[in-house]
């Protein structure tokens, strides 16, 4: 039968962050003694037939014997059980099938349901749970999920629960949600709560848009593409057409003058409303943290597959680091970041942040949702480009990011805004960006020009440039099977090329500039009170 292993020492729950006490099981450890096998045996009781026994696995994938739920996670083993007929069970054994997978789960998210995805061990191999307690609505997506030839699990088809170890040890791990509360939550409510979506509130960006009518505002062109965002922003809070139409005819939303003007305004709003759901289930709403920032490490992925192109493009690609920095440290797709924020950690000068950004809101990697006003930085959201390069393509190296999510090559450098690769500091010239990417690329193990030319899409003649500038600070080693990175630090080869303190300085600049426009917002406040005061009465 095996003995008790170490089978949990694989299983990745939200990056190893620490989560929030359990508000789902008042009997459940808290956060701070739980360890992985009490989760789960509490995601395995939430989806289980009641009493019902679990299956011991071997690793050839053969039947090991039955035994109690308790038993099973405390062996370490791999088990399987039967689920309760309201819990929907996806197995998806292929990449494609994993994508499609994902696509009924952002379904499932856009219908008020909430599905919990489960990388499964092997690469791309997914496993879905949702409970759904509407017959006919599980019905439906048994129906789709047997036409895209996804295997359902129910009955004697049995399942490994969420986070239970792979038979060969396999790493394992929660993708949506990746809070273990969020996910005994989804598992254990019951079902008539889950079941019925309803609507929410309209988000307090669209509300503000809703009520002023200023589109050129919110960095939208038209008052028919307000109108559009406006019918995404309903759709997304699960509200109707109806009342869609009935805030647009209401003279105090100004938004709606243009419907309003219209002789038939319902059919107007038909059309856009259709529009607004195709582009919803497209791309279905984001309502979490752990959705956010699966949706800019996804922008991050398609960047990574992209050729940044001499030294303009390397300044391009520092300063999309920087606002996928800046998002994820926000948990936001939608996010405020000015442009002596994008300078200080891309390590380059506000003006230059300004001339790059405008680059890459025409070539589509940034949209500009709100100008900077009132002292209030920029508010933007990151974007894939319509022709940008699928993010599908199968990585040559890893780095853990923050979140918990594993990507691929580029890896964003401890430091990005380092003062060894600025452009220039304090009279000096640094390494530059162009040397930066380089430097991301190599790794531990040995790679050769061409390979790095291919990865960063420059020429092989500028990599070897740009290796032998970093070689000859120590920050490139050359073997006989290549070149592989090295491990000075970053602080002591500023030292020595003399751009160390470019940062200091230049953060100081901005708090000075910061302090000087505050002092100025103060004194134009005062005196406009000062003057309202003087007004003669009439």
């Amino acid at each position: 039968m095996g003995s008790r292993s170490t089978g949990w020492t694989h299983s990745t729950i939200g990056g190893g962050a620490s989560t929030p006490p359990s508000c789902v099981e008042s009997s459940a450890p808290s956060h701070e003694t739980r360890t992985t096998a009490d989760l789960v045996l509490a995601f395995a009781k939430a989806i289980a037939e009641p009493d019902s026994p679990a299956l011991l696995v071997d690793r050839n994938n053969k039947n090991d014997g039955w035994t109690s739920l308790e038993e099973a996670v405390a062996r370490g083993r791999a088990f399987a059980i039967q689920v309760q007929d309201t819990v929907l069970a996806l197995d998806a054994d292929r990449p494609d099938l994993s994508r499609t997978l994902e696509d009924i789960a952002a379904q499932m998210r856009q219908e008020g349901l909430r599905p919990v995805v489960v990388a499964s061990g092997q690469d791309d191999r997914r496993h879905l749970f949702c409970r759904i307690a509407n017959p006919d609505r599980r019905k439906r997506y048994r129906e789709r999920a047997q036409a895209a030839h996804l295997d359902i699990r129910s009955g004697s088809r049995l399942i490994r629960p969420p986070l239970a170890p792979h038979r060969l040890g396999l790493p394992v791990s929660l993708l949506s949600p990746t809070d273990p509360d969020e996910v005994l939550a989804a598992l254990s409510m019951p079902a008539d709560v889950l079941d019925q979506p309803g609507p929410r509130a309209l988000s307090p960006r669209m509300h503000h848009l809703l009520q002023t009518g200023d589109y050129a505002a919110y960095g939208y062109r038209s008052r028919s593409e307000m109108i559009l965002a406006l019918a995404v922003g309903f759709a997304n809070a699960s509200l109707t057409e109806d009342s869609f139409l009935e805030a647009l005819l209401d003279p105090n939303n100004a938004a709606g003058e243009k419907v309003r003007e219209r002789t038939n305004p319902k059919k107007y709003i038909s059309g856009r409303w259709r529009k607004a759901l195709a582009r919803v289930a497209s791309r279905p709403p984001i309502t979490n943290r752990d959705q956010a920032q699966q949706g800019i490490l996804r922008v991050r992925s398609v960047a990574e597959r992209q050729m940044w192109v001499g030294r303009g493009g390397a300044s391009e690609w520092a300063v999309l680091q920087s606002h996928v920095r800046i998002a994820i440290k926000a948990g936001k797709l939608v996010y405020q970041a000015s442009v002596r924020d994008v300078g200080e950690d891309a390590g380059l000068t506000a003006q230059a942040v300004g001339r790059v950004q405008r680059r890459l809101r025409s070539k589509g990697w940034l949209r500009l949702v709100l100008g900077a006003r009132d002292g209030a930085a920029n508010v933007w959201t990151l974007r894939i480009p319509a022709l940008a390069a699928p993010a599908g393509v199968q990585s040559r190296r890893h780095s853990n990011l923050p979140g918990g999510c594993e990507e691929s090559v580029n890896a964003i450098a401890p430091a990005p805004g380092s003062d060894a690769f600025r452009w220039q500091g304090l009279g000096r010239i640094g390494l530059g960006k162009s040397a930066q990417r380089v430097w991301q690329v190599l790794g531990e193990e040995a790679q050769k020009p061409d390979e790095l030319s291919t990865v960063l899409g420059i020429k092989r003649r500028m990599v070897q440039y740009h290796l032998a500038r970093l070689a000859k600070v120590g920050l490139a080693l050359r073997e006989p099977a290549g070149w592989r990175r090295g491990l000075r630090d970053l602080a002591r080869v500023a030292a020595e090329i003399g751009t160390i303190g470019t940062g200091d300085v230049q953060r100081l600049k901005h708090k000075r500039d910061r302090d000087v426009y505050r002092e100025y917002q103060t004194a134009r406040r005062i005196h406009s009170e000062t003057t309202s005061l003087d007004l003669p009465s009439r």
